[in-house]
């Protein structure tokens, strides 16, 4: 059974043809990557993956169900949704990794945050300090930490690494690809095509709101 089903999906906002009879299928344990012009609708493919939009047209299917049928809290505990420009909650980093323990109804427990800042290059000491005072670099990869600790089966991913340096950048992507190997099923918006040959199972182009091309690349 697929995991992801579209059916002939259109988006429209505003009076505005955003998305097109999008029409594919996706595997559990795939990783998609999504590359297109500025403005072709790759967000807003997320979006209604992330069931925080609703097409306007057509059906998507997850695990079988009709995703309009599901509860959306439920749902997004499976289904993690990382935004380009992260949304972080008002208060310490502390403060909204702690509240992922609490979406998943579970104790608080530091070692874990701990052992995932060091893996993605956040000192310790991030811990008190303001989200308003993290670069785009820390808020990003805080939001991925905080997605870890809900362990979700699905990342829907908005250029990930696009406040990231160098050197970040591929720490993420060997996260990312650890996540891969362990059977998550990634979704990936990039417009790095090495990043999209390094990282992905199946390539999407979407222009004008349309896929142009659907290929396989491992």
């Amino acid at each position: 059974m697929d995991l992801y089903k579209l059916n002939h999906v259109s988006y429209n906002q505003g009076g505005k043809e955003i998305l097109n009879d999008i029409h594919f299928s996706l595997a559990e344990g795939e990783v998609l990557t999504i590359m297109g012009p500025s403005g072709s609708g790759k967000s807003s493919l997320l979006r209604l993956l992330s069931s925080l939009e609703s097409p306007s047209e057509g059906q998507i299917f997850y695990q079988g169900k009709n995703l309009q049928d599901l509860d959306p809290g439920a749902y997004r505990q499976e289904v993690a949704y990382l935004r380009q420009r992260p949304i972080l909650f008002k208060g310490t980093v502390e403060d909204n990794l702690s509240f992922a323990f609490k979406m998943k109804k579970k104790d608080y427990k530091k070692e874990k945050v701990l052992a995932f800042m060091e893996g993605l290059k956040l000192k310790s000491d991030l811990l008190g300090e303001n989200v308003e005072n993290l670069s785009g670099g820390e808020a990003s990869r805080l939001a991925f930490i905080r997605s870890l600790i809900l362990d979700p089966q699905v990342f829907l991913l908005d250029e990930p690494t696009s406040a990231l340096d160098l050197e970040n950048t591929r720490i993420l992507e060997d996260s990312l690809r650890d996540l891969h190997q362990e059977g998550r099923t990634l979704i990936w918006v990039t417009h790095d095509l090495d990043q999209s040959l390094r990282q992905g199972t199946c390539r999407m182009t979407i222009k004008n709101g349309r896929i142009f091309e659907m290929e396989r690349l491992a």
